[in-house]
């Protein structure tokens, strides 16, 4: 008897216990904080063309594709933009989205989960608008220009190809590059050896024949810049008749000295006249090489024009295949679908 009694105390126990269990577990589904916000709209699908398989089919897999663009980041994010920029009164805070389709329907619930109410709100409506401008440009933006709606993306992509790749045909890139560098260093290498003959040429006109002559035996020198062919050109070693004019002055004997001095003036004016022929030598090289370059970056000036229409094409054209791919694949794109916001967020307490 005993042992009966026994039994039946745990058994009142056990049941006791199950249920705080089953109160307790049902209390936290029923409040588990923050709010809901729940929106609808409904997708009607336009007319598609199926090469393969059933028409129910083709309009099943859309609806599904559209309930994922409408719950992805792409459209997330516009919506959050959009909410920044129309409502800065709303302090953001973290929402949780959900998109869920109704069974057998074409009716579509976007749920909003998070402690502001009203930002959450704000959120899930801005989803659904985001999602109705995206596959509903035209209706989001009546104003633009009907010019730019018709443009033919896969055209223009087509044309910019086209000249793209003939310029690169008639052009090495790298190499336009590497000429053009080329033709800078020059520029610079001549610009030295005219300042070069340019001094040389005042600092004869104003020293006299000896002075000349001593400031070139310790101090005159080429410098490593000049190009080499002028460079080669220029003598900057004593001739015999300057050294005989050097040796003449120490000595005492007059018509030595004026013989010498005769040559050395000789050798100076031929040296004057050299230096002013290398130096329209380098003016015209520089006049010449200052056109190389002009010529060079008006190819590069083009190529980057080019390189750049090119990309702008073709993010235009994979912008135009990515809206065609969210609408669905064998969509009749002269038909857009339809879509309409049913009900707009509203705040629901609990889970």
């Amino acid at each position: 008897m005993h042992f009966v009694c026994s039994l039946l105390l745990a058994a009142v126990l056990c049941l006791t216990g199950c249920d705080r269990g089953k109160n307790k577990g049902k209390s936290r589904l029923e409040d588990p904080g923050g709010s809901i916000l729940v929106g609808k709209l409904v997708i009607t699908p336009p007319a598609m063309e199926t090469a393969r398989g059933s028409s129910q089919e083709a309009i099943e897999g859309f609806i599904e594709q559209q309930v994922g663009t409408l719950g992805g980041a792409e459209i997330r994010r516009q919506a959050e933009d959009f909410l920044k920029n129309s409502r800065p009164d709303l302090a953001p805070a973290p929402v949780a989205i959900q998109v869920e389709r109704v069974r057998g329907s074409n009716i579509v619930s976007i749920i909003g989960r998070g402690d502001s109410p009203d930002f959450s709100s704000a959120l899930v409506d801005a989803v659904m608008e985001a999602y109705v401008a995206s596959v509903n440009p035209a209706e989001a933006d009546k104003g633009s220009s009907s010019a730019a709606d018709n443009e033919d993306a896969e055209k223009n992509l087509q044309e910019a190809e086209r000249a793209w790749t003939a310029f690169r045909v008639e052009h090495d890139l790298a190499r336009l590059k590497s000429d053009l560098a080329a033709a800078e260093r020059r520029q610079k290498r001549l610009a030295v050896a005219k300042s070069f003959y340019e001094q040389e040429l005042g600092l004869a006109d104003k020293l006299n024949l000896e002075q000349d002559i001593r400031r070139r035996q310790t101090s005159s020198t080429i410098p490593p810049e000049m190009p080499a062919e002028l460079a080669a050109l220029a003598r900057t070693t004593l001739t015999v008749g300057e050294l005989a004019y050097l040796s003449a002055l120490s000595g005492g004997n007059a018509p030595v000295l004026d013989a010498a001095k005769i040559e050395a003036e000789k050798d100076r004016e031929e040296r004057t006249r050299s230096f002013r022929k290398q130096m329209e030598i380098a003016t015209d090289l520089a006049t010449t090489t200052a056109g190389e370059i002009a010529r060079l970056q008006a190819l590069q000036t083009e190529s980057t024009r080019l390189q750049s229409l090119h990309q702008a094409a073709e993010a235009a054209y994979l912008e135009k295949k990515s809206r065609e791919k969210n609408l669905g694949p064998g969509l009749n794109n002269s038909v857009r679908p339809m879509v309409s916001i049913t009900e707009r967020a509203g705040r629901v307490r609990g889970g």
